[in-house]
């Protein structure tokens, strides 16, 4: 029976579990706190989409309640994750853009110094 009430409360209880545990390791909590801020660093879209998720969450179980409050603060979470994830998606395109226009401009100027290799790097053309 003890084990069943620790699995049903276990979704409540996790957040009082990571307090202790913070006290408890300060040394470790450092570390763990870094090694989230560097995965935050690394995946930002996977970590917007999660937190839009809980957004959505919030704002549903809100409206549920009639809390509007609520709902509209969960769902203006979901409209500013939507809006990083777009300034995210341009920034890649924007990234992805430049890179091909440096290609461009480096075949270019190979061309004018006398570099005839061409757009796929070969010098077998084809006799006319």
């Amino acid at each position: 029976m003890k084990i069943i009430v620790l699995l049903l409360l276990a979704p409540f209880l996790w957040p009082f579990y990571l307090v202790v545990w913070c006290f408890q390791n300060p040394d470790k909590t450092k570390q763990a706190f870094g090694s989230v801020r560097e995965s935050m660093r690394r995946h930002p879209g996977a970590w917007t989409w999660a937190v839009a998720a809980l957004g959505l969450l919030i704002g549903i179980g809100n409206l549920f309640d009639a809390e509007l409050g609520g709902a509209a603060a969960g769902f203006a979470l979901v409209a500013g994750c939507m809006g990083v994830l777009l300034k995210l998606r341009r920034s890649a395109a924007a990234d992805v853009a430049a890179a091909v226009r440096a290609r461009a401009d480096a075949q270019h100027l190979a061309y004018l110094r006398g570099d005839e290799w061409g757009i796929y790097g070969t010098r077998n053309r084809p006799a006319l």
